[in-house]
């Protein structure tokens, strides 16, 4: 008895309807926002995903084109989405015949999985003497970039050719697009 009328003179024994509201409130609004922050993270990765798979893809073709054509004695077929170039010939030992004569031909463009020069498609391919690579261009892992666009452009005298190519990468709900060119100089031009 003595407990009882101590404990209501001393104040309260729990907690009243508005403090629990309160507190229900302020746990609310603290889950509502780490739910909203979790959400802003999600769609930041898959930006940044996107948008660096894009690059990786972009740079990635100019940089397995651009060997070909540094070694071209000269550009052969010339349109804006497809270039054909001229190699030298090699020798079984893989040494550059001298004086230079005519080698293989490479061909570069987008296309579907079927590598046909006439079908549109988004894998860049390689083609040798018209036959498409199949093993350059449908590689397993890093080796098969697919492209929105390739265009290539000429120099003056054939000298040189800039490759542009733009990749789109989509990741989730994320599409990112990045578009690079690089002029590549022509080592062997006659």
């Amino acid at each position: 008895m003595k407990n009882q009328s101590n404990a209501r003179r001393n104040g309260r024994r729990g907690l009243t309807l508005a403090e629990v509201l309160i507190s229900a409130f302020l746990m609310l609004g603290v889950v509502f926002m780490s739910t909203q922050f979790a959400r802003l993270n999600n769609v930041l990765w898959q930006r940044g995903m996107a948008d660096s798979g894009s690059q990786r893809d972009a740079q990635m073709a100019i940089q397995k084109i651009a060997p070909f054509i540094r070694k071209a004695r000269r550009v052969g077929t010339a349109q804006s989405t497809r270039i054909m170039v001229q190699l030298p010939q090699y020798d079984t030992g893989g040494n550059l015949v001298v004086p230079m004569v005519a080698g293989d031909e490479v061909t570069f463009y987008l296309s579907n999985s079927t590598g046909s020069m006439s079908s549109s498609g988004t894998i860049l391919w390689k083609a040798v003497n018209g036959v498409p690579d199949a093993a350059w261009s449908l590689s397993n892992g890093a080796g098969q970039v697919n492209l929105s666009s390739l265009a290539f452009t000429y120099g003056p005298s054939n000298e040189s050719v800039t490759i542009t190519v733009t990749a789109s990468k989509q990741i989730g709900t994320s599409t990112q697009q990045f578009s690079t060119s690089q002029e590549v100089y022509l080592r062997n031009n006659l």
